[in-house]
């Protein structure tokens, strides 16, 4: 997490414990990544798999009306 603060702490710090402005970017930086290796967005479904549950509840609810 601090790694890059320690590395370039001169641009980095306002003074020896707390960060600037361009400090804290790189800290949200390292906090995004770490979020975002951990949680894998999840895949967009296929247009021809949305067409297909389209047409499958469209048939469903006629096969219901018919029933009722």
């Amino acid at each position: 997490m601090y790694t890059p603060i320690n590395t370039d702490s001169a641009n980095l710090m306002r003074d020896s414990l707390h960060t600037n402005t361009a400090g804290n970017d790189v800290l949200a930086q390292q906090w995004f990544n770490a979020l975002e290796a951990r949680f894998d967005p999840v895949p967009e479904p296929s247009s021809s798999l949305l067409i297909f549950l389209t047409f499958a509840s469209m048939a469903l609810k006629r096969r219901r009306t018919k029933i009722a």
